[in-house]
């Protein structure tokens, strides 16, 4: 049985800057599909957030725009996302921390294919009759 999950997503929030680090929240809601457009929408729709920080260092050496950086470090939060969801392990509250170590060519992407933040939408399917095996 396939389930479809509709992600929306707010506007970033750039949290200040700590020691040694920069975070961006990026507040997001869930909705199985089947039920968006539906009276019980809000019912099923939760709204949960992801904040994901970038080390002083890798954040110098990649000599991007603040909206480029917010837009790779948008895709990093998307990825995660997906991946917990489709694990059956995400949660209200997300975060994780970028570093030099864990990004081996900096940017990863290719920023300009990226689109904005604010108001991005993403659909994501999951085969819940497949059993994932470790």
């Amino acid at each position: 049985m396939k389930t479809t999950f509709v992600i929306r997503f707010g506007r970033p929030e750039r949290i200040q800057q700590k020691k040694h680090v920069r975070e961006i929240g990026f507040p997001f809601t869930v909705t199985d599909a089947v039920f968006v457009g539906t009276p019980n929408e809000r019912n099923h729709s939760s709204e949960r957030k992801i904040y994901v920080a970038v080390t002083d260092l890798l954040e110098k050496s990649c000599g991007l725009s603040e909206e480029a950086l917010v837009k790779v470090l948008f895709e990093y939060a998307r990825r995660h996302i997906e991946q917990k969801l489709r694990a059956g392990s995400l949660s209200m509250r997300e975060e994780f921390t970028l570093g030099c170590e864990d990004v081996p060519q900096w940017p990863p992407f290719d920023y300009t294919r990226i689109r904005d933040p604010n108001g991005a939408r993403v659909l994501i399917n999951i085969d819940s009759s497949s059993e994932q095996h470790d």
